[in-house]
């Protein structure tokens, strides 16, 4: 029965002409349907396929043709779980630093290279660095940064020097960079050693600070060393103990550039120079603050220290005596100085005893003492002075320039004192060569004068004695 019932179906198809080849006349292509519904005739145009009619996974690789598919043809945003992360986290380079994947300097082997670099498959491994790409560390340098530097802490540092420099030398300087930041190293001192010079990173970002405690040795927040330049930092001694240093040369002579010294104790001192320490000081701020009954010292050059001192701006005060400057059996060389003291019952400008040097260019303010306000003291010194402005004010004896003992030469100032302009110790007469100047204020008549083309505040000549 099975049998008669098939021999009739295929009957009836080939009876109709009915066949199941793939041309355009057979029963497939008569039942697929195009696009907008209508029955297709034509199933090779593919325009009459619809998404219903292809199996899932249907259409494979080898059915698209290469660069078939192209940017037109994909538009909008893509899922981002359309996307494997597996290899793509560029991001975070799967949390490590690039040179955890290469070092700088590295092998690639010769199966690295193969299907790479044809030319060189098949060669010995190679071992090469990466110099021009990765980004150096230069060598002598150590950087100090509150993160991201070699230290914390500039003692730490500099201790440290042999392992990031070697030994110090002329053949083979150091530089210690600190990085924007306060840097309180407590009772710790930061010794400069020669060869090595310290930068900071501007007077108003990197500042270190400290209270160095002087039992026994006496020692500054920062100890200088010949050889060496420290610039663009700020010096701070802070704390009320009966001593203290703000910077400190001991026989040393290095250059000091672009830096502000603060310093405050009882008796505290911004710069002290002493023996035989000359350091070559430009555009230096220094501010000094003392206490009742105590002796605060912008700078003090002793023991034949002689430090050319340019470009200096000094501010002292709040002790019993005030010394913007103390030159003591020591010549420096000042020029573009501006020295303020005041308060207290003394104040001094400059104080030199044995002094030989030269100033130009320099400004001695001495101000609102109770007693004293002198500009300039002379004692035992022969100063060449060029443009100075000497200024006594305030306070029960106003003096512009004291002088005992002393053999002066003054061009081109001016000096004013509201007691005496210029006063001459009547027990140790001084000498004064005094040319194209102007006096305000009573000169005292103790000491020998030698003046010519010498005014006074109104402009009235005086004679050659400067009455």
């Amino acid at each position: 029965m099975k049998k008669i019932i098939l021999l009739t179906l295929i009957s009836l198809f080939y009876l109709s002409g009915l066949t199941f080849g793939a041309g355009n006349d057979s029963i497939l292509s008569q039942h697929i349907k195009e696009a907008d519904g209508t029955s297709g005739q034509d199933t090779n145009t593919g325009s009459g396929i619809k998404t219903g009619h292809i199996q899932d996974g249907a259409v494979t690789n080898s059915k698209i043709a290469d660069g078939a598919v192209t940017d037109a043809k994909i538009t909008g945003p893509i899922s981002g779980s359309k996307i494997s992360s597996a290899g793509l986290d560029a991001d975070t380079l799967d949390g490590l630093h690039a040179s955890e994947f290469a070092p700088m300097v590295h092998t690639h082997s010769q199966s690295d290279i193969t299907g790479l670099n044809e030319t060189l498959a098949g060669k010995a491994d190679i071992n090469h660095n990466h110099d021009s790409v990765y980004q150096k560390k230069y060598a002598g340098v150590a950087v100090v940064a509150k993160s991201g530097g070699d230290y914390t802490d500039p003692v730490a540092a500099m201790n440290d020097i042999n392992t990031w420099c070697g030994m110090p030398s002329e053949t083979n300087p150091c530089l210690l960079k600190i990085m924007p930041g306060v840097y309180d190293i407590g009772t710790n001192s930061l010794n400069m050693q020669e060869y090595v010079d310290i930068e900071g990173s501007g007077e108003n970002v990197t500042k270190i600070k400290g209270h160095s405690l002087n039992s026994g040795i006496v020692t500054g927040v920062v100890n200088g060393a010949n050889n060496s330049e420290i610039r663009f930092i700020t010096i701070e001694r802070y704390g009320s103990d009966s001593m203290g240093y703000a910077f400190y040369n001991v026989s040393a002579s290095p250059s000091m550039k672009n830096i502000t010294v603060i310093a405050s104790a009882v008796n505290p001192v911004g710069v002290y120079n002493w023996p035989r320490s000359s350091p070559t000081m430009n555009n230096v701020k220094i501010i000094v603050q003392g206490s009742s009954g105590g002796q605060p010292i912008g700078i003090f050059n002793i023991d034949n220290s002689n430090p050319l001192m340019n470009n200096i701006i000094i501010t002292v005060t709040g002790g019993f005596y005030n010394f913007g400057i103390r030159n003591s059996n020591s010549s420096p060389t000042l020029r573009n100085v501006t020295v303020t003291a005041s308060g207290g019952v003394f104040s001094y400008g400059i104080d030199n005893y044995n002094f030989y040097g030269e100033m130009r260019n320099v400004v001695a303010i001495a101000n609102k003492a109770a007693y004293l306000n002198c500009g300039v003291y002379n004692m035992n010194s022969s100063p060449t002075i060029d443009k100075l402005t000497s200024i006594g004010l305030n306070g029960t004896q106003q003096i512009g320039m004291y002088n005992y003992g002393s053999l002066v030469t003054i061009d081109h100032s001016i000096i004013r004192g509201g007691t005496y302009s210029i006063y001459n110790e009547p027990g140790a007469i001084s000498t004064l060569y005094i040319g194209a100047s102007k006096l305000i204020g009573p000169v005292s008549t103790e000491g020998n004068y030698h003046c010519v083309g010498v005014y006074n505040g109104i402009y009235t000549p005086l004679n050659s004695t400067c009455q």
